[in-house]
């Protein structure tokens, strides 16, 4: 039996992270949590995972943040904004700051759905 492919779910809204971890879940991912950047890129650098999902707006340290401290470090893993702060004019600091992708929130489930499929 093949290992699950693992999914780190990193938002400071426990509501959100429980979402985005039973979608991740029932698509056939095993999920890791953090609830801020900081903890986030601490989990990136010592696991394995297929995809990331990433909230911008956190304490400690925001996603646009990590995200460019996880590139920094070489973690090639794709990373997925998932955030209700994002626009058109972000998607070009999102892509510059290393992120693979966005869905907004209030989460886009078929968008979100395609980017973990991709990662299977």
């Amino acid at each position: 039996m093949r290992e699950q492919p693992r999914v780190l779910v990193v938002d400071d809204n426990a509501t959100n992270r429980f979402l985005l971890s039973r979608l991740s879940s029932s698509l056939g991912f095993s999920v890791d949590e953090a609830e801020n950047g900081q903890a986030a890129v601490a989990k990136a650098l010592t696991g394995a995972y297929a995809v990331i999902l990433m909230d911008l707006a956190m304490p400690v340290m925001d996603g646009m943040e990590a995200t460019r401290r996880l590139r920094a470090e070489g973690v090639t893993t794709p990373v997925i904004a998932v955030s209700a702060h994002i626009g058109s004019d972000d998607r070009l600091d999102l892509a510059e700051a290393g992120f693979d992708g966005a869905v907004p929130k209030p989460v886009d489930f078929p968008a979100l759905t395609q980017y973990l499929t991709a990662a299977l």
